[in-house]
């Protein structure tokens, strides 16, 4: 931003200056050690990407598409967006690359940047850092755990007290039959709703559950709990996963309010 030719960062961005370099570099190392344990190769995906990867993959109706992610039209005609988030950008390599043939799982690491026009507050920046795993082609509850021991040496070893809380949302199956039972709920509830969560109850219930409002709050403890309404199946991975945690040694609890990351 320019005044009076003076020029500044733009809102809810910042420098990483000298000083700072040593945090970054031990935080990387950190990451990179860890990865390195459970053999994680590193990816780097572009800063740009199709507008419509993030509209599909994460939903028209999300608010990353909705009201967050930087788009524009690029003098091709084509509309792109600076990346807000990198699963769909790693699934879009895996897929494009030919990657679906390599052995499986294919094991991938990132630290990057990302962009998301959020509204900044303490510790919350438009442009934001991120260090993030994905295995891709299995479905073994192994490779959930090793992930979540991944996070929790990660913090740990920078001296947070990690507190980690787990659930289940089951197949897509499981979720669609459970949407049917909450939204039935909070139809009956939304006259007591806040005018946030009215919105988010015609685009997408789940997301009522994650309402701060005060208003919302005695309507969510009350409503159908997700794990009463997964399958046998999907109760039998989240306990094989808590017993690879348990195993591992490290603290969890599980949380049936917990509906998404």
């Amino acid at each position: 931003m320019s005044n009076n030719g003076n020029f500044s960062t733009q809102k809810g961005m910042e420098d990483v200056l000298p000083k700072d370099e040593k945090y970054w570099r031990k935080m990387y190392e950190l990451a990179q050690d860890l990865v390195d344990t459970y053999e994680y190769k590193k990816i780097e995906t572009p800063v740009l990407e199709d507008k419509d990867l993030f509209t599909h993959s994460v939903g028209e109706d999300s608010d990353i598409v909705d009201k967050e992610m930087y788009e524009f039209e690029d003098k091709g005609g084509n509309e792109v967006v600076l990346k807000p988030e990198n699963t769909a950008s790693i699934a879009r390599a895996y897929i494009e690359n030919g990657m679906r043939v390599d052995p499986k799982p294919v094991k991938l690491w990132y630290w990057d940047q990302f962009y998301r026009y959020e509204q900044p507050q303490s510790g919350r920046y438009r442009r934001f850092h991120q260090f993030g795993c994905e295995s891709l082609g299995t479905k073994l509850p192994i490779v959930e755990a090793e992930l979540i021991n991944i996070c929790y040496d990660f913090f740990s070893e920078l001296g947070l007290d990690v507190q980690i809380n787990i659930n289940s949302i089951g197949s897509a199956e499981d979720r669609e039959n459970y949407l049917v039972e909450l939204k039935g709920y909070l139809n009956s509830k939304k006259s007591y709703l806040s005018d946030k969560s009215k919105d988010k109850l015609e685009e997408n219930p789940l997301r009522v559950l994650d309402s701060k409002q005060e208003e919302d709050q005695p309507i969510i403890e009350e409503a159908p709990q997700i794990i009463d309404w997964i399958s046998e199946e999907s109760k039998q991975y989240l306990m094989t996963v808590v017993e690879y945690l348990d195993h591992m040694e490290i603290p969890y609890e599980l949380d049936s309010t917990l509906v998404r990351g």
